[in-house]
């Protein structure tokens, strides 16, 4: 396997201008939605990017492009298998949306684009608990806040989740020093939702 370059996470987290309008464009297809979504957590081709999602290699990599060439996503290699070229990608920015980006989207868009990420949510808590790995510390979180919020709070309670996003990414950034001194990792998710409830829940 071809040798992946270690990239600054910190550097790569930094939203270049214009970035909200293109990540919104990409996010306005479900495919490219579960791409970036892959590709912000491991490295892929189309052709195993197709596997994992069980959806026809074309369909991927005309996804793959289209991602390619708004930007969310880079070449990390290529590498010749058989005569044809494999390409493997990257994500270069994580699913995050401004508020006014947002807003500008249809509902519908807005609403699978909720459904793809919770179903993320859902299915990495699912395996991770499976597989043994969610109780295996004892230190972990599983913290659910239910709460009547006028105007004020909800955007206290949203700029806190938003700094809390802020804080994780800067200890992401430092431990890639760590990393790269040797120091012993474990694969970690951190989820953080902030909505709004139906009455009766």
């Amino acid at each position: 396997m071809p040798e992946v370059k270690k990239r600054n996470r910190k550097s790569s987290r930094r939203r270049p201008p214009g970035l909200d309008g293109r990540l919104a464009q990409a996010l306005s297809h479900p495919t490219r939605t579960q791409i970036i979504a892959i590709l912000s957590d491991r490295v892929a081709s189309p052709s195993e990017l197709s596997k994992m999602m069980g959806a026809e290699l074309s369909s991927v990599s005309y996804h793959t492009r289209e991602l390619l060439k708004l930007g969310c996503i880079e070449v990390v290699d290529k590498e010749q298998v058989r005569g044809a070229t494999k390409t493997r990608y990257r994500g270069t920015t994580r699913m995050l949306l401004g508020t006014k980006e947002w807003e500008r989207l249809s509902k519908e868009t807005r609403v699978g684009i909720s459904i793809n990420a919770l179903n993320e949510v859902i299915e990495r808590a699912t395996s991770a608990v499976e597989a043994g790995t969610f109780d295996r510390r004892t230190d972990r979180a599983l913290i659910t806040v239910k709460l009547d919020a006028d105007d004020e709070a909800w955007g206290r309670i949203q700029q806190i989740v938003n700094d809390a996003y802020e804080r994780i990414s800067e200890v992401e950034a430092e431990m890639v020093n760590r990393s790269a001194e040797g120091a012993d990792t474990v694969r970690m998710t951190v989820s953080l939702l902030a909505y709004e409830s139906p009455l009766e829940s």
